[in-house]
């Protein structure tokens, strides 16, 4: 069974009307993996707001579980002056851990819309070469395509709370 209680990731200090909520839960390995469930305010989280990862296998044979929770806060949300998520961790009938968190809350709409979290939505595409001098035009603008994107999941990967919206991407061309 797991040593340590379920860890909660991603949580900020306070929450507007609005804001988008991006946590993990992550269990300490063990086997079978545990699984994971959330609760918002005490109610089950719903399913839509869940991002299921696959388990993930330690070098010993055994599985940590993680488990996404994506979602806007509402006002049903932030009760009290508080958000209050709880991640639960069970295998079976035999082993069951907690952690519940707490950030502010203000029930109204912030003033300024928060900062993205994209590391790269000031990188100029055109800057990068293309990679032989005989790249055509269209090449290069699929190859500058497929950069943007790979740099969006890249910082996705780096910071679980990373929303990796892709702000005036143009379609890339059609081949020749």
């Amino acid at each position: 069974t797991p040593e340590r209680d379920p860890v909660i990731s991603g949580l900020q200090p306070r929450y507007y009307v609005g804001d988008p909520v991006q946590v993990n839960c992550t269990s300490a390995p063990s086997k079978p993996a545990a699984a994971l469930t959330w609760y918002i305010q005490e109610q089950q989280a719903e399913s839509n707001y869940l991002i299921d990862f696959a388990p993930v296998s330690t070098s010993d044979g055994l599985e940590t579980s993680i488990l996404g929770l994506h979602f806007r806060a509402q006002l049903e949300h932030l009760k009290n002056g508080h958000l209050k998520l709880r991640c639960t961790a069970t295998i079976a009938a035999v082993y069951f851990r907690e952690n519940t968190v707490f950030a502010r809350a203000k029930l109204t709409e912030r003033a300024d819309p928060p900062k993205s979290h994209s590391m790269f939505a000031a990188i100029n595409l055109s800057s990068f070469p293309s990679s032989t001098s005989s790249t055509s035009s269209s090449t290069t603008n699929t190859d500058q395509h497929y950069l943007h994107l790979s740099l969006h999941f890249q910082a996705a990967s780096l910071h679980p709370s990373f929303n990796p919206t892709i702000i005036s991407l143009p379609p890339p061309p059609n081949p020749p």
